[in-house]
């Protein structure tokens, strides 16, 4: 509410901040917009905070995607992995041309560095780079307060996300 005031908006007309439950939608406007997607959304039940830092992983890698890599195939994944959440998000090689992106924003080019930082906020971790032509994004987020170390008797996709921090 302060902050509402401060900005000089109305409290009483706030909208929640998007989280888990938005999932679905985000995709379908993404698909909207012409991206091609496909989705796997079976998360556990997280905090808000949690569910808003993977909401705002997808929409990052969603935005990303469409500008770099237009025309590309996505997938987008959101699961359980023990005691935390697993994100990826993969866009296959482009179909054509990136897009300009001429909108100016407040911390452009900081995407991925902030998907880093909200996921080690959170006592998780991400990673992001190339992979067969194509790009992904991963996260792994904690459901509790931190992530156990990789299990070998139950060996995970996101295993390599597991451990310590650095920070």
């Amino acid at each position: 509410r302060i902050i509402a005031t401060v900005r000089g908006a109305d409290p009483s007309e706030r909208v929640p901040l998007p989280g888990l439950a938005d999932l679905p939608d985000l995709v379908a406007r993404s698909a909207e917009a012409g991206l091609e997607v496909h989705a796997e959304i079976d998360p556990p039940k997280v905090s808000a905070g949690v569910g808003r830092a993977v909401f705002a992983i997808v929409r990052e890698a969603l935005t990303n995607a469409a500008r770099h890599a237009p025309g590309a195939q996505v997938r987008v994944t959101v699961v359980a992995d023990g005691d935390g959440v697993g994100v990826e998000v993969q866009n296959s090689a482009t179909a054509g041309p990136p897009v300009p992106d001429r909108t100016p924003r407040a911390g452009a080019g900081l995407g991925l560095a902030g998907i880093r930082d909200r996921a080690v906020l959170l006592g998780g971790r991400a990673s992001a780079g190339p992979t067969d032509g194509g790009f992904v994004v991963r996260a792994l987020l904690p459901t509790g307060t931190s992530l156990a170390a990789p299990d070998p008797g139950r060996p995970s996709r996101w295993d390599d996300l597991r451990g310590t921090v650095a920070r």
